[in-house]
């Protein structure tokens, strides 16, 4: 085995991309983070961003919910915003894209890098939209030679990765026996004599299947001189572990870039895309849906007792309305209904046409001068179609069944949303380097992007259907209709300025204005100017001598960028349809409007100013090499709405400019060439980043509060706490007899009993009461780490993923009914341990069971409080690709087979399915690990194929 230690001359002359160009990676004064399509190629996942976890310093990326076809949620160096958003600007192939959707839609495959820019300096380029980071993604170019045909493939198995562990018959039997005993409550009478046959329901097995995941891709690229293409296309399909969840997608890439003359080329970017996709009504989702089902199939299986079977012997689904042992007492929620109804009742469909189109032309005027102009569009359509059957049982129908239908509660809806935008930019670039020490690269540029979106909603009204052979809103006999629309403008100047001396001293300025129609009158335009510097001190005379340093540069860099995702019309009063009845009696209903909001001239973007200081440091020819960064990243002018008082006459709120967010931190990326050889090749890649983000002032410095789930005020934002802070009662334990209760703080409302929660009396005045509630951990993380191990031997290949989150808390909204202690509702096998008397008093922390509420078991409190720190195994491939001499006899080129796992294992003390839940997903509410019954992770293996011809 031969190992030689050479230096990484090809990583410091990396060109990497950044906003409007390009630069050679030792040339960068800013913190730009790159991942190449190598990085991605052993990771077969549904879209790019789940293949990014991990694999860069200072990017969180949270996969949130399982759900086939899902994107994860990314943050850049923490969150700094409350009515604005926190996601990146994703810009592909140039064009700044108008959400995340079209970025989650491209096949990862067709991806040759994605460059992150963190700090302002890099992102300021982008202005009023750089605030949260950017994220530029270039696809795959044909290059001169033959063409190269490539074809991969891949089949996986997904399942569940972990699930919650429940009671079974005789844990809930006991439970909810001794919980209307307590009560003083009739039980049901097969309690004291269970028959033989009682069913035994694993409704965690009846939701969750067995699912596939198979996607074929194929590519041709090449060219000559002149001309120079990349064709892809891809079909991807992933069911849901969930049954009747399913995401299916189609792509289309075609790049063309053709030299038309010595001074001027051009190109174009086409990439339409179809995705299908079947829905089921889970929490976190946030699918938008039109009807309300009533049903959460994955809430269900957690609180649906196992004694009821999947349905009765005449075909019906089993509830406690029609199951003869649940009738007669009230031990068991009256509406509880088995969750496999729903995949066999409801229809629930999606489809999404979407297309990006890009072109250009670029002039060279003269020697290092040129002109480029370019022109794109962005189309992107989105159908769903709901339909429930009057054999479905809800809410408003529980009686509903196969046996007994209900014609008055057939509904139906679609709703049909399309949003476009075009861009225009134009931009005049010129390089020049004097003599051997002096290079200059300076940009100027115009830019114009328009955006427009419809919405309609057509429902078919219930009542009005005759039956339910037609399974959408042509069955019914009446229909109501909602429609919107909305548009924005931006338009910008952009200029930057790059200097480099000996490649020794390297100086950055970039300034762009922006124009957005989104913001108040007296605020539509606004400037975001940047500077960055870097010393590179290796090529210092005095530093050759120090053979163990082979690159040391330390960087700086201020700059500004802002935050304008705040929808079209903020900033403006607008009218709704109010009627209003006149006169004596019931009067005469008047058709009017009313105003449901204050306008707001002075509105402005969010901004944020970030300080950023950088250490990249190479050891022994760069076969370790280190990056640092400390950072500190101020939002000031938080964007929030403020409620106005009643008496203004309009009961509703004004978005304003209301406070300041900080983060700060340090991001550490390491990389180690651990051997270099002809056959042995290890490298490992490891990144750990640490934020701490703090409310810095609100206008009234009062706080902000958040309520969800039948949890009031559960999060609150408040000056000098992280955003989006827990926030109730602290559990301390639980009374364990009468001189436990008689010696501690009690509820001032009524006192407590032997076996309720005990409660900390914060402040002391021996009575728990709303002066008592307190900060409780929040969800964002202290720290989060990454560490990958690539190794090579022959023909052999092995990529290891790891991923971790340390410190962040989650919200298990999903015990909620378990914890009542009411006997009604199943819930975690720990409950067997509660409170039964003094001297068999559980495990200190699981109160007594009773029918009637006491002791404050709903209370929001640290009982829904988990940590959610975790290392997840995320990815482990094994590869072995065929030896030259084998697959020419074949005419390929290239020949490779692997196996890869996908979540294999993720260890956490969270009892939930998934320590990165979060139900809210992108929304903009700091209401962050909130888990209220997500759609759990998938474990997938997959074996694939690579073949090149």
């Amino acid at each position: 085995m031969d190992v030689a230690m050479v230096a990484d001359a090809q990583a410091l002359n990396e060109v990497v991309v950044v906003g409007y160009g390009e630069q050679s990676r030792k040339a960068l004064s800013t913190a730009v983070s790159s991942v190449s399509s190598k990085q991605l190629k052993d990771i077969p996942v549904a879209n790019p961003a789940q293949a990014l976890a991990a694999q860069v310093s200072g990017v969180n990326i949270a996969q949130t919910g399982g759900q086939p076809g899902a994107a994860p949620v990314i943050r850049i160096r923490g969150v700094g915003s409350l009515g604005a958003g926190n996601s990146p600007l994703y810009v592909v192939d140039g064009y700044p894209l108008a959400g995340a959707d079209n970025f989650n839609q491209i096949n990862p495959g067709d991806i040759q890098s994605i460059e992150v820019l963190k700090d302002a300096a890099a992102a300021a380029i982008y202005g009023s939209r750089g605030g949260n980071g950017v994220i530029l993604v270039t696809t795959k170019r044909g290059t001169p030679g033959k063409t190269r045909i490539n074809f991969n493939t891949f089949v996986g198995v997904q399942n569940i990765a972990r699930k919650i562990p429940l009671m079974n018959n005789v844990q809930f039997i006991d439970f909810s026996k001794e919980s209307a005993v307590n009560a003083g409550l009739k039980y049901y009478a097969f309690y004291d004599n269970p028959p033989a046959d009682l069913p035994q329901t694993d409704w965690q097995d009846a939701i969750y299947r067995q699912a596939l995941m198979t996607q074929q891709e194929l590519s041709a690229s090449g060219g000559s001189e002149k001309i120079r293409y990349h064709v892809s296309g891809s079909y991807l399909k992933q069911e849901g572990i969930l049954k009747a969840t399913e995401f299916e997608r189609f792509t289309l890439r075609a790049n063309l870039e053709a030299q038309l003359s010595k001074r001027v080329r051009a190109g174009v970017v086409l990439a339409p895309s179809l995705t299908n996709t079947k829905y089921q009504t889970v929490a976190g989702t946030n699918d938008a849906s039109v009807i309300a089902v009533g049903t959460d199939p994955i809430a269900a299986a957690l609180v649906m007792p196992s004694l009821f079977p999947e349905r009765l012997p005449n075909g019906d689904y089993a509830n406690t309305n029609n199951y003869p042992l649940t009738q007669g007492a009230n031990s068991i929620s009256p509406n509880f209904r088995g969750p496999t109804v729903q995949f066999d009742q409801y229809r629930d469909r999606g489809s999404s046409p979407r297309f990006l189109a890009n072109s250009f032309v670029e002039w060279e005027i003269i020697p290092d001068l040129s002109v480029k102009t370019s022109f794109g569009v962005e189309y992107n359509t989105d159908t769903r179609n709901q339909f429930v059957p009057a054999t479905m049982p809800s809410n408003t129908a529980p009686t509903a069944n196969i046996s007994n239908p209900l014609v008055n509660n057939i509904a139906a809806a679609k709703r049909l949303n399309t949003s476009s935008n075009w861009l225009w930019e134009n931009t005049l670039h010129y390089r020049k380097t004097i003599g051997a020490d002096h290079s200059f690269d300076l940009l100027a540029g115009y830019t114009a992007q328009s955006a427009v979106g419809s919405g309609n909603v057509i429902t078919g009204v219930n009542g009005s259907f005759v039956n339910d052979l037609i399974t959408n809103i042509s069955g019914a006999g009446t229909t109501t209709a909602t429609n919107s629309y909305s548009k924005n403008n931006l338009v910008s100047w952009l200029g930057r300025v790059n200097y480099s001396y000996k490649d020794k001293y390297l100086l950055s300025a970039a300034l762009r204005r922006d124009g957005s129609s989104r913001f108040g009158a007296n605020n539509r335009y606004a400037t975001f100017p940047s500077v960055s510097a870097a010393w590179r001190l290796s090529e210092e005379n005095f530093m050759k001598s120090v053979a163990i340093i082979s690159d040391l540069k330390i960087r700086g860099s201020y700059g500004l960028t802002g935050n304008n995702n705040i929808g079209n019309y903020a900033s403006q009063s607008y009218a709704t349809q109010a009627n209003y009845a006149f006169g004596s009696g019931a009067g005469n209903r008047v058709y009017g409007y009313a105003a449901t909001n204050i306008a707001n001239a002075g509105l402005t973007w969010e901004t944020n100013q970030q300080t950023d200081l950088g250490l990249e440091l190479g050891l022994w020819k760069d076969r370790i090499s280190l990056t640092a960064d400390v950072y500190q990243r101020l939002t000031t002018g938080l964007l929030n709405n403020r409620n106005v008082p009643a008496t203004v006459g309009i009961a509703g709120s004004v978005l304003e400019n209301i406070g300041k967010i900080e983060n700060k931190g340090l991001e550490l990326s390491i990389t180690s060439r651990n051997v270099s050889g002809r056959d042995l090749n290890w490298t490992t890649n490891g990144n750990i980043s640490f934020n701490q983000n703090r409310v810095v002032s609100l206008v009234t410095d009062k706080p902000i509060y958040y309520s969800a789930g039948g949890f009031t005020n559960y999060a609150i934002v408040i000056p000098g706490m992280p955003l989006g802070e827990f926030y109730g009662y602290r559990q301390i334990g639980v009374f364990r007899d009468q001189s436990e209760v008689d010696a501690g703080a009690t509820w001032a409302s009524g006192g407590s009993k032997p076996g309720d929660i005990k409660y900390e009396d914060v402040n002391g005045d021996g009575k728990i009461n709303a002066s008592d509630l307190t900060y409780l951990g929040n969800p964002l993380p202290k720290f989060t780490y990454g560490l990958t191990n690539t190794l090579s031997w022959k023909g052999f290949d092995l990529n290891i993923i790891l991923q971790g989150s340390q410190g962040n808390k989650i919200w298990a909204q999903w015990l909620r009914s378990g914890y009542f202690f009411n006997g009604n509702a199943n819930t975690i096998t720990d409950v067997a341990n509660r409170w039964r008397s003094p001297s068999d008093p559980g495990n200190g922390w699981q109160p007594r069971a009773t029918n009637t509420a006491s002791g404050g078991a709903n209370n929001p409190s640290s009982r829904y409080v988990y940590d959610a720190s975790f290392l997840r195994i995320r990815t482990v491939s094994f590869g072995y690709s065929l030896p030259s001499e084998v697959i020419k006899r074949w005419k390929f080129e290239q020949a490779r087979l692997y196996v890869s796992g996908q979540n294999l294992y993720t260890f956490t003390k969270y009892i939930g399915y998934n320590p990165e839940a979060n139900d809210n997903g992108n929304t903009t509410a700091p209401t962050y690990g909130y888990d209220s019954a997500s759609y759990p992770l998938a474990r997938t293996i997959t074996v694939g194929l690579n073949l090149g011809f």
